[in-house]
């Protein structure tokens, strides 16, 4: 949705653009990608895990080992739960991580 504003409004700074939609509800309900992107993840033939409390619970161990904020430790606790040992990224943080193997997106 951010993305999506930001470029709807590029006058508006990103510093700012979430106040902008905070104090602007009608133009949040015109924004259409996010609320799209629903139904296109929907059909793309995925699992979406949840996320419990014991999962945030052994981020913690991830975090301390070796030093991710919170999302990242989370999202590996995730994967090794769910037995996912590969990753599509070109954050750099994950390649200390020895089980994963990370496949790196190039643009054309």
């Amino acid at each position: 949705m951010i993305e999506e504003a930001i470029i709807k409004f590029p006058e508006i700074s990103l510093q700012k653009v979430t106040t902008f939609l905070k104090n602007n509800p009608e133009i949040v309900k015109q924004l259409e990608i996010s609320r799209n992107l629903v139904y296109i993840i929907e059909n793309l033939n995925i699992n979406v895990v949840s996320i419990s409390f014991d999962n945030v619970k052994k981020a913690q161990k991830i975090k301390k080992q070796y030093g991710f904020l919170g999302n990242d430790a989370l999202l590996i606790e995730t994967m090794f739960e769910c037995g996912i040992y590969n990753l599509a990224t070109n954050d750099k943080d994950f390649e200390i991580i020895p089980d994963i193997h990370i496949y790196k997106p190039t643009y054309c």
